[in-house]
């Protein structure tokens, strides 16, 4: 058995050997994070310095931080409720679909250039439009994105500080 602390709230937990290296869950604060490889000793533990995210200290041996982009979201803790207070926005997965057919139309767009003439210049068109217009396209999508996802970070940001006070 290996036992360790959560890295975010400090509880002490306790699994089988087998789970060592994989994502688990705190049956007390809901964080992701990895199963460390060994036990973590009391004093290589300080929850703390860890919750500081300025503490530029390497981890104790065996300690496993959360793994960034591994945060799953506990049920209830934002869902529709930020959908309908438009803190979660829907705009993105339009843009994301927007793409998806604009890129398609690039690539018809620019094979029908090349095969409707055989002019060498139009011919030279369709390549341009068949290789730089999904490029140019996704950049100007990610421009548009880039603002709902910083929207979306911070209401998980949010969401999340909102959390923890309530269970203090």
């Amino acid at each position: 058995m290996i036992d360790f602390k959560c890295p975010t709230c400090g509880k002490t937990l306790q699994v089988t050997e087998t789970n060592a290296g994989k994502k688990a869950r705190c049956p007390g604060c809901s964080a992701v994070f990895l199963v460390p490889d060994v036990a973590v000793r009391e004093q290589d533990y300080d929850p703390a310095v860890r919750a500081n995210p300025f503490v530029n200290d390497p981890p104790a041996a065996g300690y496993s931080a959360p793994i960034a982009g591994t945060h799953e979201r506990v049920a209830g803790s934002a869902g529709w409720g930020d959908f309908f207070e438009f803190k979660r926005m829907i705009t993105p997965t339009f843009i994301v679909a927007a793409f998806w057919l604009g890129a398609i139309g690039c690539v018809i767009a620019g094979l029908w250039l090349m095969v409707s003439s055989l002019d060498p210049q139009r011919m030279l068109l369709g390549v341009v439009v068949l290789l730089a217009g999904p490029i140019a396209w996704r950049i100007i999508c990610e421009v548009q994105i880039v603002f709902f996802r910083m929207n979306e970070t911070l209401t998980d940001i949010h969401n999340t500080l909102r959390e923890q006070e309530t269970r203090k």
